[in-house]
């Protein structure tokens, strides 16, 4: 029965064992098929490349690859047989158990066990039914009755019921096993029946999965080959990738030379550059030097152009010296000249007289006379005219000296006015921007003193709203204590009212027990009248007794709790008003540092608004000045202007009056040779006075007084002559000195002139040299900074290149890397999948095992 199939059909073995079979023979198909794939593969290894490229790239890998990378083996020693075993297990025991699985004898399912104790029960019910309705059937086969029961308990001697009972006992638990035993064994052939029925599903269900694994098994390895023959032409790619990285390598190496050559050309530039700085920092030097020479050549020059001027004004001082040397000697001689003239005019006088004398006698006197008188006034007339002119010359000089000195110092003024003015309006800014960065800081100290002043005045109002709030709260406390106080004062009155009352009444009370005592001791007789109501008494009393106890208990627990709040009360108070004493305190010292630091506020602000007024008053008045500096600098301007415009008047001015001395000169001339006839004339005219005079001393023989007269007018008038002689020779003396000087001043004035030309072209030359040594200075600087700023390119670029470089070189090592990580994970890959297809196999031939062992346990014959 165990062996048959239920059916009448085919066994399961009949039906495993050629499956089986087949089995083995297609694994080793599947193995010698595999076996032929690979080594047919082994010489192609990708679809796309062709043979010959492919050997080369082999030999190229084999050649050049293989002993730099050690990591990633050859791509013949991967074995498709082993790739194509199962790794992972078939899904067989997830939907069904193990039928064959052994199971545990030492312990039994609950269920199964409450079952069997149930129809164990069940079983004892029906067979104690059995056993009363045997003894019965007994009882009416021997026919008893109630009538002969009597009978048997007499035959008790004979026959024991005890046995009897134990046999019946005995023969029924022997029935009941054996019964338990015929369930049982009707249960297990019904569980055995069962079991070959769901043994036969599960082979039927496990020889299903098992060909179900096969098939996937043989469909794993047609992917697991597909995989292979895919990664080995990836792998022919990635060799064609790995030889074209090599000529991109190459490439990038050659690039990278030629940036190298480029980076190197650029700091040979930079070097040359760095080179051109330095000789350009020489130049500059020299230029510097050659500057600082300049500046001493000018201050050399300088000095001397102040050394020449002191020697000018030395000579001025001396020409001015010797102008008023001579202006006294010319004083003193016109004030001799006017004695003289005076003295003429008194000899002339008397020559007239003499003359109007002689008027009678000789006409040619009068005609004489008249001569010598229009001779005097042309005299007259030339030195007064010799004395303009000379005091003309005189204001003229004193004018040009006056003009050129107001020059020199209005220009030295406007130098240092300007100097000054531009040191002003240089310390002027620099006040201006330590006043604006003062007010900013003031702005900003002021800012934060009002947001600390109106933080302070939020605190303080805090402050204040949490003194009002302690004020009202210590105020209710008070309130409340008071209250509290008074209520407990009141308490402890009634309390010590009721202890009054409780000790009148204890009083009241001894004296009525005295009372009764005594009314006791007097009347005996009538005890058994008043014992009740003494016992009574006795009862209100131990209830009074203890009323008053625990009166007096609650008392002294009330007055220990109302002590106990009372030093509470106290301590509150205490922390209280040290509490309040501590705020005020706080208070105090917070309003005391609010008022300082309102009055440190005010004293700022006030302190503020003074610097703030004081530096707007500065500013106002540097304004002020400013503009009236500017005022006077235009001021400046237009008196600098109008001192050219005067210097150049007063050089055309000086100009005409040259011009106007040589028509002078000329004119004096011109006054000297007519003086010089008329001193010829007038010496012919004292010949014919002579001779005139010996005939009037032949005619005027009586008049010896008048001849002596006439001969000391004629030795006064040789003085005069000789004396006149004598002026004319100083005044020309004078004249040529005179002339002289002012030729060797003109002359001086020429070579200052040409000297200040000299000096003004030389600081011309200078200003120009200096205006070219900025240009080239400028020129340097600017060529410094495009220098500068082509280094910083450079480097910039030199930067750039080192981070492409570093760049390159990383991406490099990426690239080696990734090549590297990807070679790894495709060998970890494979080495995964041929631990996947060994654990598959494993598992698989563990199964296959398995299931041999079920079929034998099945179909072994037991």
């Amino acid at each position: 029965m165990m062996g048959s199939a239920p059916d009448g059909g085919v066994s399961v073995k009949d039906r495993a064992l050629p499956v089986i079979k087949e089995n083995k023979l297609n694994e080793t198909h599947i193995q010698g098929t595999l076996h032929l794939k690979h080594k047919s593969l082994t010489s192609n290894y990708s679809e796309i490349v062709c043979e010959s490229c492919q050997k080369e790239l082999m030999h190229v890998y084999s050649h050049c690859l293989e002993s730099q990378s050690k990591e990633l083996p050859s791509p013949n020693d991967i074995d498709e047989v082993s790739d194509a075993k199962r790794k992972n297990h078939p899904p067989f025991f997830e939907l069904l158990k193990d039928p064959v699985e052994p199971k545990n004898l030492f312990y039994t399912d609950p269920g199964e066990k409450i079952a069997r104790d149930l129809r164990a029960r069940k079983l004892t019910k029906i067979i104690e039914k059995h056993q009363i309705d045997t003894i019965k059937s007994v009882f009416e086969q021997a026919n008893l009755s109630e009538n002969n029961i009597g009978s048997l308990q007499a035959h008790e001697e004979t026959f024991s019921g005890n046995l009897y009972k134990h046999v019946l006992q005995l023969k029924s638990s022997e029935i009941g096993r054996l019964r338990e035993m015929l369930l049982e064994k009707t249960e297990s052939e019904q569980k055995e029946v069962e079991n070959v029925r769901k043994l036969r599903k599960a082979l039927s269900k496990s020889m299903q999965y098992y060909i179900k694994a096969e098939e996937w098994q043989e469909k794993e390895a047609s992917l697991l080959q597909h995989d292979i023959r895919t990664l080995k032409k990836e792998m022919s790619v990635l060799m064609a990738c790995l030889i074209h990285a090599e000529a991109e390598k190459k490439d990038l190496r050659n690039v990278i030379g030629d940036k190298e050559r480029e980076v190197m050309q650029k700091e040979n530039q930079i070097k040359d550059l760095e080179k051109q700085v330095v000789d350009t920092r020489t130049k500059l030097h020299d230029s510097l030097k050659d500057y600082i020479k300049l500046n001493e050549k000018i201050a050399s020059m300088a000095r001397q152009a102040e050394i020449g001027n002191e020697q000018a004004e030395q000579r001025n001082n001396i020409l001015q010296r010797n102008l008023e040397r001579l202006t006294k000697e010319y004083n003193d001689v016109m004030e001799k000249s006017n004695a003289t003239q005076k003295k003429l005019k008194g000899i002339e006088e008397e020559m007239e007289l003499l003359v109007a004398n002689l008027n009678m006698s000789n006409s040619q006197k009068d005609e004489y006379n008249q001569e010598n008188e229009q001779l005097h006034q042309d005299l007259f007339q030339i030195q007064t005219e010799i004395q303009k002119f000379m005091d003309k010359q005189l204001l003229d000089k004193a004018k040009i000296e006056e003009l050129e000195k107001k020059l020199n110092d209005n220009t030295e003024s406007f130098k240092t006015s300007f100097s000054q003015s531009e040191v002003q309006i240089h310390d002027l800014r620099k006040q201006i921007a330590i006043l604006q960065s003062v007010k900013k800081e003031d702005d900003a100290t002021i800012q934060k003193f009002t947001s600390e002043n109106a933080r302070l005045k939020v605190s303080l109002k805090e402050m204040t709203q949490r003194h009002d709030l302690l004020d009202s709260t210590v105020r209710e406390l008070h309130e409340v204590r008071r209250n509290e106080a008074v209520n407990n004062d009141k308490i402890i009155i009634d309390l010590e009212e009721k202890v009054r009352i409780a000790e009148n009444d204890a009083l009241i009370h001894q004296e009525k027990r005295e009372k009764a005592m005594s009314q006791l001791n007097e009347a005996q007789t009538a005890l058994d009248r008043e014992m009740s109501q003494n016992r009574m008494l006795l009862v209100e009393i131990e209830r009074f007794k203890r009323d008053y106890t625990e009166l007096k208990l609650t008392f002294k627990n009330e007055v220990d709790r109302l002590n106990e709040v009372k030093t509470g009360l106290t301590n509150d108070k205490i922390a209280l008003t040290k509490h309040v004493y501590d705020v005020r305190q706080e208070l105090k010292e917070k309003k005391e540092e609010y008022n300082a630091l309102h009055l440190e506020y005010k004293d700022y602000q006030n302190t503020s608004t003074n610097k703030i007024k004081g530096l707007e008053e500065t500013i106002s008045r540097l304004r002020s000045d400013q503009s009236e500096l500017r005022a006077q600098h235009a001021e400046l301007t237009n008196q600098h202007q109008a001192l050219n415009e005067t210097h150049l008047n007063l050089i055309l001015q000086h100009d005409n009056l040259t011009l106007q001395n040589n028509e002078t000169e000329l004119d004096f001339k011109k006054l000297r040779m007519d003086f010089h006839n008329l001193s010829i004339q007038r010496e012919e005219l004292v010949k014919e006075k002579n001779n005139l005079i010996k005939q009037n001393n032949e005619l005027q023989s009586g008049l010896d007084q008048v001849t002596d007269l006439y001969n000391q007018s004629q030795t006064s008038k040789a003085a005069m002559e000789k004396d006149h002689k004598l002026l004319s020779q100083a005044r020309e003396n004078l004249v040529n000195t005179l002339s002289n000087k002012v030729s060797d001043l003109k002359e001086e004035i020429k070579k200052l002139s040409n000297s200040n030309a000299q000096f003004r072209e030389a600081n011309n030359i200078i200003a120009n040299d200096l205006d070219l040594v900025r240009k080239e200075l400028e020129e340097t600087i600017r060529l410094k900074t495009l220098l500068e700023e082509k280094l910083d390119q450079l480097r910039k670029d030199l930067f750039a290149e080192k981070k492409l470089r570093l760049e390159f070189e990383r991406m490099n090592q990426k690239v080696d890397r990734t090549l590297s990580e990807k070679s790894q994970d495709q060998l970890k890959n494979m080495q995964n999948r041929d631990k996947k297809l060994d654990t598959i196999d494993d598992t698989m031939h563990k199964d296959y095992e398995r299931l041999q062992q079920v079929v034998d346990i099945v179909f072994s014959p037991k």
